[in-house]
């Protein structure tokens, strides 16, 4: 059975002094903080974003289908969290890293997993009516000792090309991802 849990959301590590999160902020970076539990097991995940770089990457344009838009090809992948256009649209953000410690056991899941993945929201949550909760809506992990994993959501978007991108990550440090267009 999932026991499901959304405890934390910081954009920067507790951590770090100051001094880094200063440096951290003057050079575009931030980091998503999550945390679950299902009474067992713990699970916390580490998002690290920082600003887009446009001379580390390559960039086209392809049209997908005849009934399409271009669609912009960043890196030779399709770019998640773009609309689609005629001219190239350079994202702001990226995703520099995710790990995650799941039960005492950190993943760092390679670029593959979230290369292809800009304009991850940091918005930030809102708190219930009855004050007790909060209602992530761009982030959520969820955390199961029975199954051994723990499942995180992002959305992404820049306005109107939004997508919605869940990492599977195993205690045996495999992991899977589902990726697709938001509602």
């Amino acid at each position: 059975m999932w026991s499901i849990a959304v405890l934390a959301f910081v954009i920067v590590a507790d951590a770090t002094t100051v001094r880094d999160r200063e440096a951290r902020a003057a050079e575009g970076l931030s980091t998503i903080e999550l945390e679950a539990s299902d009474g067992v097991w713990a699970a916390k995940a580490s998002i690290e974003v920082g600003d887009f770089v446009r001379e580390n990457h390559t960039y086209s344009l392809k049209k997908l289908s005849p009934d399409t838009s271009q669609r912009v090809i960043i890196d030779g992948k399709f770019a998640w969290g773009l609309e689609g256009t005629n001219e190239i649209e350079y994202p702001s953000k990226e995703i520099r890293s995710v790990s995650v410690d799941l039960a005492g056991t950190v993943i760092n899941l390679p670029g593959e997993a979230f290369a292809d993945c800009y304009e991850p929201s940091t918005a930030v949550g809102e708190k219930s009516k009855d004050g007790k909760s909060y209602r992530w809506r761009y982030y959520y992990i969820w955390v199961s000792s029975v199954k051994k994993l723990a499942r995180i959501k992002m959305i992404g978007s820049d306005g109107t090309g939004g997508y919605r991108v869940v990492w599977t990550v195993h205690s045996n440090g495999k992991w899977s991802r589902e990726i697709n267009l938001s509602d």
